[in-house]
């Protein structure tokens, strides 16, 4: 089994792999067409297992793809994989030595369905919008205790109000509609 590494930043990757006879490192853009570029290197490899840690959005584009060309990955928690590095000798800190280190045989990782994808984003999107609701309403109970009131912001405020829970309202039936109807059948 090959092992390649994966380290993952906002903007690129970088892929490692090493034997006992070479050390390889590659860096792609973490854009769908630098994925493709990287899948379609490695597609020659029989059994490669790339391994990568989990950054979050980051690197959901390069997990997906991944597993749609049939790849198989792994998405280990970055803590492990710094425990894992410190337990090899280096004094060089890059995401291209953290990418090398990263050759271990964690489980393979199966990318959620989509309806599990669009639920998540959904659900997260409606606690953020929760979360600055709740901010605005402490902002305006901050702004109507004060002597003089500026009308302008206050009805700022409300307007940014009605207009969160008006989506607020469209995900939580968006939400109901897809537990319903794709996860139910």
């Amino acid at each position: 089994m090959k092992h390649i590494g994966i380290d993952v930043s906002k903007a690129t990757f970088v892929a490692a792999s090493s034997s006992d006879r070479c050390s390889e490192t590659r860096t792609f853009d973490n854009t769908a067409e630098g994925i493709k570029k990287f899948i379609r290197t490695i597609s020659g490899i029989l059994d490669v297992h790339c391994v990568m840690e989990a950054t979050g959005n980051h690197s959901a584009m390069l997990l997906y793809l991944l597993n749609s060309a049939g790849i198989t990955v792994s998405m280990e928690n970055p803590l492990k994989i710094k425990n894992f590095a410190r337990a090899i000798p280096s004094v060089v800190k890059t995401y291209v030595h953290d990418a090398r280190r990263e050759k271990i045989t964690p489980a393979p990782f199966k990318v959620q369905s989509k309806a599990i994808m669009r639920f998540k984003q959904k659900r997260t999107v409606m606690c953020q919008l929760q979360k600055q609701r709740t901010a605005l309403f402490n902002l305006k109970g901050s702004i109507e205790c004060l002597p003089i009131l500026d009308k302008g912001s206050i009805h700022a405020i409300i307007e940014t109000l009605a207009c969160i829970d008006k989506r607020l309202t469209g995900l939580r039936k968006e939400l109901t509609e897809l537990v319903g109807n794709e996860f139910c059948s």
